[in-house]
C-alpha cells in the first residue's frame, strides 16, 4: 500500500494533467469539482486532501482510484519534480546531521484515535521497525497525525511510550508552558490567519 504522500502527489498529478472541464467524485457526498483554471484546480485538490487527511487508508485509496477513472491521467511521480519523494539514502544523509533527528508519522497518516488497538500497535510497530532498520538506529520521536486533541488520546500515548517513544508533539497551535513531551504544541503557519500561498505543480 503507498504511504499518504505518495497519494497527495497522485492526486495533484490527476488534477493537474487531465484535460476534463469537471470531475464528480465521492468525498462526505458525491460531489461535483469545476476543473477550468488553476484556482479551481487547486480549490479542487484542496477539498480532496481535507477529506482523506481524516479518512484511513482504504478510503484514501478507493479516492486515487476515482480520481484516475475521472480524470483519465495515470499519475506519475515523474511528472512534476514536486512530488518526488526522499529516498532512504537521502534520509540517512540528513539525519546525519545534528540539527535532524528523523521519527515516525504512521504508515499512511490514519488518524490514531479512529484505528482499533490492535490496527494502531501494528502501526506504531511497522512504522518504528522502518526507520529502525534504514537509519539503523533506535526510534524515540513521533508525531501525531493531524495532531489536534481528538486525534490523539492517553491510550495511543501509552501504546507510544510502551514502545520506547519519549517526544510526540501535537499539532494544536499555541506556545508551551508547562506542556508534557506527548502535549507539546506547535505554532503552526496555517492557524489564526496565517495563510501561506498553496501553489500546484502547474
Amino acid at each position: 500500500m503507498k504511504s499518504y504522500g505518495e497519494l497527495k502527489a497522485e492526486m495533484e498529478d490527476c488534477i493537474n494533467r487531465t484535460s476534463k472541464r469537471e470531475i464528480s467524485i465521492l468525498l462526505e457526498k458525491r460531489v461535483t469539482l469545476p476543473l477550468n483554471g488553476n484556482i479551481e484546480r487547486i480549490s479542487a485538490v484542496t477539498k480532496i486532501k481535507k477529506y482523506c487527511k481524516l479518512s484511513n487508508a482504504e478510503t484514501k485509496n478507493r479516492v486515487i482510484y476515482e480520481l484516475i477513472c475521472e480524470t483519465e491521467i495515470n499519475p506519475s511521480s515523474d511528472a512534476s519534480q514536486n512530488y518526488k519523494m526522499m529516498s532512504w539514502a537521502e534520509v540517512r544523509e540528513l539525519n546525519s546531521r545534528s540539527l535532524f533527528n528523523f521519527g515516525g508519522h504512521t504508515l499512511y497518516h490514519d488518524v490514531m484515535t479512529a484505528q482499533k488497538m490492535q490496527g494502531l500497535v501494528i502501526d506504531i510497530d511497522t512504522t518504528l521497525n522502518l526507520l529502525n532498520y534504514n537509519l539503523k538506529q533506535i526510534t524515540t520521536h513521533f508525531a501525531y497525525p493531524e495532531g489536534q486533541c481528538n486525534h490523539y488520546s492517553d491510550l495511543v500515548i501509552s501504546a507510544l511510550v510502551d514502545r520506547g517513544v519519549v517526544c510526540c508533539p501535537s499539532a494544536i497551535d499555541g506556545v508551551n508552558i508547562d506542556e508534557d513531551l506527548f502535549n507539546l504544541k506547535r505554532i503552526m503557519p496555517n492557524f489564526m490567519g496565517r495563510e501561506f500561498p498553496y501553489s500546484l505543480a502547474l
